[in-house]
């Protein structure tokens, strides 16, 4: 399913501190944006991903 060509947002941009309770936040807005763009089956996995991806940025800038 192509959300740009459906007229709706293709995408979302936040600058987030390095920090684990901002991981959840991360995660949280994942979950929103994909129920609210009707893609809530993806959810589950982009939010694995989004975790992922939080916790491997926090581990680089040497926050814990």
């Amino acid at each position: 399913m192509d959300v740009a060509a459906m007229g709706q947002k293709s995408g979302i941009t936040r600058q987030l501190l390095a920090s684990p309770v901002v991981a959840g936040l991360a995660r949280e807005q994942v979950s929103r944006a994909l129920r609210e763009w009707g893609l809530p089956f993806l959810e589950s996995d982009a939010v694995l991903v989004m975790g992922e991806l939080a916790a491997n940025a926090i581990a680089a800038s040497g926050r814990r």
